[in-house]
C-alpha cells in the first residue's frame, strides 16, 4: 500500500511539473515524508527527477541551448553535496520545519516575481548566485526549479527553449543528486520497487502533462501553486 501511495504522489507531482514547468519536488517532498523517512524520499525523488529529465529532454532536445545551461549547472553541482550533507546530519523534525520555512519563503518569492514581472539578466554573477542556492535546495529537498525558472525565463527566446533548458537542468542536477544519495543509501528491494513504480507513474504523468503544456493557462496554474505553498509550509511547521 505504501508503494502505491508513493507512486500516486509522484504521478500527481510529475503531472504538475510537466504541465507548468515546476512543482515536482515541491509537492513530492511535501507528501512523501508523511509515509517514508526523509532520506529515502530524497533518494526516490532524485531517481524520479532523472526519469522526468530524460523524458522531457528527449522530447524537447531541439530547443536546448547548452551554452545557457553550463554556468548555472556548474555552481549548482558545487553546492548540492552540501545540501545532502545537511539532511544526513539533521533530524527529520528539524528538516520538516526547515522545509516549512523554505516553502513560506518560496511563496513570497513567487508572489513578488510574478506581481512585478522580475527577470534576471544572464550574467556570471546572477548565474553563480542563483544556482549556488539551487544546489543547496537540490541537495536537501531535490527542489531544482524555482530559482532556475526565474533565471531561464528572462533569458530564453521562447517558452519551448525555456522549458527545454529547465528540464535539461533538472536532468543534470537529478543525476548528480542521485549519485550522491546512492553513495550514502543502499536501496533495498522495497526502495527499488518504490522507485520503479514511481518512475513508471511519472512517465505516464509526463506524457499527459506535456500534451497539455500548450493548452493550459500556465499562469493560472502557477497562481494555484502560489496559493498552495503557504498552506503547505504552515502544515510542515505545525506537524
Amino acid at each position: 500500500m505504501t508503494i502505491i501511495t508513493v507512486a500516486l504522489i509522484n504521478f500527481l507531482s510529475a503531472f504538475i511539473q510537466a504541465a507548468s514547468g515546476l512543482g515536482y519536488a515541491i509537492f513530492a517532498m511535501f507528501f512523501m515524508p508523511m509515509v517514508l523517512p526523509f532520506q529515502q524520499c530524497s533518494l526516490i525523488s532524485a531517481a524520479v527527477i532523472v526519469v522526468i529529465g530524460i523524458q522531457m529532454t528527449v522530447s524537447l532536445r531541439s530547443y536546448i541551448d547548452v551554452r545557457k545551461v553550463i554556468l548555472p549547472m556548474f555552481f549548482c553541482i558545487l553546492t548540492t553535496g552540501v545540501g545532502i550533507y545537511i539532511i544526513r546530519v539533521t533530524n527529520a523534525g528539524v528538516l520538516r520545519k526547515t522545509m516549512g520555512v523554505f516553502l513560506l519563503v518560496l511563496s513570497v518569492y513567487f508572489y513578488i516575481t510574478e506581481k512585478h514581472g522580475i527577470k534576471v539578466k544572464e550574467s556570471f554573477l546572477s548565474g553563480a548566485a542563483i544556482d549556488a542556492i539551487t544546489g543547496l535546495t537540490t541537495g536537501m529537498f531535490n527542489i531544482v526549479g524555482p530559482f532556475l525558472t526565474l533565471y531561464y525565463y528572462g533569458n530564453s527566446k521562447n517558452n519551448l527553449e525555456f522549458k527545454a533548458n529547465l528540464e535539461f537542468s533538472f536532468l543534470i542536477a537529478g543525476i548528480y543528486s542521485l549519485c550522491l544519495n546512492l553513495f550514502y543509501i543502499k536501496p533495498d528491494a522495497f526502495l527499488l520497487k518504490t522507485i520503479g513504480l514511481s518512475a513508471i507513474a511519472s512517465v505516464a504523468a509526463g506524457i499527459t502533462g506535456l500534451r497539455l503544456f500548450r493548452k493550459l493557462d500556465r499562469k493560472k496554474l502557477k497562481y494555484v501553486i502560489l496559493c498552495t505553498l503557504p498552506l503547505m509550509g504552515v502544515i510542515q511547521l505545525v506537524r
